[in-house]
């Protein structure tokens, strides 16, 4: 075969079997090699492959198909089409073993001579098998290759499979997660020890002084720190307030002048004030008033006088007053108002200074606990003992929007403060409580058995403070003394033993009446290895 005598044509993976027909009529050659690219689907049916050998016979012309495909191999050899493994192969015809393509489900197809090819193509799209590549290089150039029967592969669904994968990944780290937590962190545990003990009130009446540097047992004296939080906070507040913005009303005012001395006359500047039943009306302009004569026996005649314009000092008809005398700031001046016309209303809200001055109230105690609970964490983790009575806001900053006397339905008002607390250290409270304690008790059999010395429960009254910030304070304890027991030395001896070891370790100790153990989680069946997971509580066995 050369290449004068051939014609060869490239078949792309998306030719449709009527197209590859076309290109094989065009063909002016006898012999046609097809290179067929790979994972071809168009030649995967019998029927392609006998309408290609139809045209072929049609044309007087020989096709070869060039492919390398194994799974095309019985195809061809049922269509009696050549094949090659390259284009300088020998051409050659593949056996058709009908028993082997009937066992991989593909079954023998006449071509109807009467149909067309496209007809025959639309009838037997469906017509395909599945191709396994992965033999695709086993064919001889000189020898034909044996296929075995294409039973139909099931393709693995490999987004399920991601997807548990992902779940089965997840899953195994929750489970980790869970086992590290139910072993290290969860395990629990609490045992109550019961012994015969007895309360101890202890009171102590210090100074906690900001300016003292160590502790005097002697005055009492202990130092004592001032710490800060600053906060800021804002409510909307609803508008109390009226006003009237109406027309103000006006007329004319009759101005009299009765001098204690010699003056003959004044001079009234303009807003000056005159004022009847609570109504005030000012003066429009400065106005000069005669001095009026006064009789023998010394009454004021009122013989002279000088009328200017007033206008109200607020807008509303209630202003619209009749004739009525008037009264000023001055008792030598009165004043004879005339029918005062022309007030309207029209009455708005407007903000109170009490609006302003009660919703800054509520913030100031509403942060007040808000600090105090702030200032109580972060001054126990600094073993400082916090007199709580003691926390003094101090307001930086009080704005509304609107402010007061504006009109608005409600105000924006915002506080910025500052609480102040005194605190001692914890320390030196409990070395006074416990001096004061060992005078009440046996030191050589008793010992507290309070951790904090009863600061937890105390009662804390605050007296007197000075100028220089010393604070008298009361302070009342009750402690609980018992057996000679050292909490942490019971934890340390029992770690890692389960629960009737626990408890018969720690019944042996003096003074011991009772022990019990809980666990928990449920599944816990040990003590923790680490004593920090371990409580250990003194109760009283004597029944009080």
């Amino acid at each position: 075969m050369t290449d004068a005598k051939k014609d060869t044509i490239y078949i792309d993976v998306d030719d449709e079997i009527t197209g590859i027909i076309d290109k094989v009529r065009r063909s002016p050659r006898k012999i046609i090699a097809l290179v067929l690219p790979k994972r071809t689907s168009v030649l995967q049916s019998v029927v392609n492959m006998k309408l290609l050998r139809r045209a072929a016979d049609e044309g007087e012309k020989n096709i070869v198909l060039i492919t390398s495909e194994t799974a095309l191999m019985p195809l061809a050899g049922a269509a009696k089409l050549h094949v090659a493994k390259t284009l300088s192969s020998k051409p050659v015809i593949p056996p058709s073993p009908k028993t082997e393509l009937q066992a991989a489900g593909v079954e023998e197809v006449e071509v109807d001579a009467s149909k067309s090819v496209g007809e025959l193509d639309d009838a037997s799209s469906d017509e395909t098998i599945d191709v396994d590549y992965d033999n695709a290089d086993e064919t001889s150039e000189d020898k034909p290759t044996k296929t075995k029967a294409n039973k139909k592969l099931k393709v693995p669904n490999f987004e399920r499979f991601r997807v548990l994968v992902i779940f089965g990944s997840v899953g195994l780290v929750l489970l980790i997660g869970f086992m590290v937590w139910a072993v290290n962190i969860a395990p629990k545990a609490k045992i109550t020890i019961k012994t015969n003990t007895d309360d101890f009130n202890s009171t102590l009446n210090f100074t906690a002084s900001p300016s003292a540097k160590t502790l005097d047992t002697t005055k009492m004296i202990i130092p004592a720190t001032l710490t800060e939080d600053k906060k800021s906070d804002n409510q909307k507040e609803p508008a109390t307030g009226q006003k009237d913005n109406g027309k103000k009303a006006s007329g004319t005012m009759t101005i009299y002048y009765c001098p204690s001395n010699n003056d003959a006359q004044v001079v009234l500047p303009a807003g000056t004030a005159f004022s009847s039943d609570g109504f005030t009306f000012t003066l429009d302009q400065a106005t000069t008033v005669p001095a009026s004569n006064f009789t023998g026996g010394g009454d004021c005649k009122k013989d002279l006088s000088q009328t200017a314009n007033v206008t109200a000092n607020r807008g509303g008809d209630r202003y619209n007053l009749s004739s009525r005398s008037y009264v000023s700031s001055s008792s030598s001046i009165t004043g004879k108002g005339s029918n005062m016309t022309g007030g309207t209303s029209q009455i708005v809200k407007v903000v109170n200074q009490s609006d302003i001055d009660g919703a800054k109230d509520q913030i100031i105690n509403r942060l007040k606990s808000v600090a105090a609970d702030e200032l109580k964490k972060q001054l126990n983790d600094q073993n400082m003992f916090m007199l709580a009575d003691s926390v003094t806001p101090t307001v930086t900053l009080v704005s509304a929007n609107p402010s007061a006397g504006m009109e608005a339905s409600e105000t924006t008002v915002t506080v910025n403060v500052t609480y102040t607390v005194t605190a001692v250290a914890e320390a030196s409270l409990k070395q006074l409580i416990e001096t004061d304690i060992k005078h009440k008790i046996d030191p050589s059999t008793q010992t507290i058995q309070n951790d904090d010395d009863g600061l937890g429960n105390a009662v804390v009254k605050l007296g007197d403070k000075s100028a220089s910030g010393d604070i008298k304070v009361n302070l009342q304890v009750t402690v609980t003394a018992g057996p000679q027991l050292d909490a942490l030395a019971i934890k340390k001896e029992v770690v890692g033993k389960k629960k009737g070891d626990t408890a018969d370790i720690i019944e042996k100790r003096p003074g011991i009446k009772d022990v019990k153990v809980q666990y928990s989680p449920f599944w816990v069946d040990s003590t923790p290895k680490k004593t920090s997971k371990i409580t250990v509580i003194f109760e009283k066995a004597n029944g009080q």
